[in-house]
């Protein structure tokens, strides 16, 4: 056991580590109780979003959908500061990632950069962290493949859970673009994010890596809601 491990292990002992998810005590070298652990092992959600005239689709891949437990697990990281679930959430993320890579001819080992989906500077202002860059962080520890946070939000946009499906596309047209002076022609991204619901953020985003040369993109968040449940 090394010192880090005796290090979590000791605070254990005074502050008992929990499931992210249901809220059970666990062991302190684990993220998820056996039953959560095997709701996880049975998900797998996968869309294809179409976002270019041309047919063009973003594949997404998700292991949870947004409800019950999750839901409330993903606002306390998204919302109240527990940036501790980023770790677990990725690790969970990865291994699907990792199950299911072989689709739209993309394989992992063709992956250049993981990047995240921006936040502007007034809602890390607001939150104090951007939780979908803490998610990349985590998967590009996990897969070995280099962090490059390359995209840039370039205007101020409203909470997109307020909105209806129209006034989701229409507020975030535009919003996103690559850092000036970055060259990533023909590379390869996984773009996370915490939720996909209608797609349009993530579009947005894969536009933006699309306009300046980006090859291949897959997309990755916890979880998954259906238009029909917002």
């Amino acid at each position: 056991m090394n010192i880090r491990k005796i290090k979590d292990f000791l605070i254990s002992l005074v502050f008992p580590k929990r499931c992210v998810i249901c809220g059970d005590v666990i062991s302190f070298n684990e993220h998820l109780c056996d039953s959560c652990s095997e709701d996880v092992n049975s998900e797998t959600i996968i869309r294809f979003i179409p976002y270019a005239k041309s047919g063009e689709t973003i594949v997404c891949v998700s292991p949870f959908k947004y409800e019950g437990k999750i839901r409330k697990a993903i606002l306390k990281f998204k919302f109240q500061g527990h940036t501790e679930y980023a770790q677990p959430f990725a690790k969970i993320i990865s291994e699907k990632i990792c199950k299911n890579f072989k689709i739209n001819n993309i394989d992992i080992n063709d992956i250049d950069y993981v990047c995240a989906v921006p936040l502007s500077e007034k809602r890390i202002f607001e939150r104090g962290y951007n939780q979908s860059e803490l998610l990349a962080k985590e998967i590009s520890k996990n897969l070995s493949i280099p962090m490059n946070n390359v995209i840039k939000k370039i205007r101020e946009t409203s909470l997109q859970h307020s909105l209806d499906a129209k006034e989701r596309e229409k507020n975030l047209f535009n919003a996103f673009s690559v850092a000036k002076g970055v060259n990533i022609r023909d590379k390869n991204f996984i773009l996370c994010d915490d939720i996909i619901t209608t797609g349009n953020t993530l579009k947005e985003c894969v536009k933006a890596l699309k306009n300046c040369g980006a090859g291949k993109i897959v997309c990755c968040t916890i979880a998954s809601m259906q238009m029909q449940d917002i």
